[in-house]
């Protein structure tokens, strides 16, 4: 199933006409509890390599894959470009997805070179895309894109915390999720008087 995932991914990157390609984090993994498992990080470190290997293979100079992977032990969002693995950024603060890995304390900005110029981004993982704080210290530093590889947990996320950050310190996000489904509550209906009987 891993493989079949990574070789699907691989098409639709031969395929894309875009500069920068972003991913769910571990778009891989479909249990994340299961990493808890020592032994199956072992394995996941060594999928990642692979990852990055073949995603390499198939990049066009200045064609970039934002995702998240297991990169020295650690659970990290990654920018791989044709030559690997360019750029990392380990998860800031802990969640309980990767509750086993260790944290860093950096944040790393990037230049990028596109074809049609260069862009200053970073990138975040895990659940540091819901810190204001961490957005704001990279809206300080000058980043103009943040690409988050991430899984969305709750509804609002998108709306109440992606979206508004965005407005708020003045950042472009792209962001990739796993598609979810979720409860939301619907809101009571209100009737609202008036000649148009039809009108709610």
């Amino acid at each position: 199933e891993i493989s079949a995932c990574l070789v699907g991914s691989e098409m639709c990157i031969r395929d894309s006409l875009t500069d920068i390609i972003q991913l769910p984090e571990l778009f891989f993994v479909d249990d994340k509890s299961t990493m808890a498992d020592v032994s199956l990080r072992s394995d996941m470190s060594l999928l990642s390599q692979l990852c990055i290997k073949k995603i390499s293979q198939v990049l066009r100079p200045c064609q970039y894959v934002c995702t998240s992977l297991l990169v020295e032990g650690k659970h990290q969002a990654v920018l791989i470009g044709n030559k690997g693995l360019m750029a990392s950024q380990s998860q800031l603060h802990p969640c309980n997805r990767y509750a086993w890995t260790e944290c860093g304390t950096y944040l790393n900005t990037i230049s990028l070179q596109l074809e049609q110029g260069s862009i200053k981004l970073a990138m975040l993982t895990g659940d540091d895309a819901i810190f204001p704080e961490v957005i704001n210290t990279l809206a300080v530093q000058g980043i103009q894109l943040l690409l988050l590889a991430i899984d969305i947990q709750e509804a609002g996320d998108v709306a109440y915390s992606l979206m508004s950050r965005a407005a708020e310190f003045n950042v472009c996000i792209v962001a990739a999720s796993k598609e979810k489904n979720f409860t939301l509550e619907q809101p009571k209906q209100q009737t609202i008087y008036s000649k148009n009987k039809d009108k709610k």
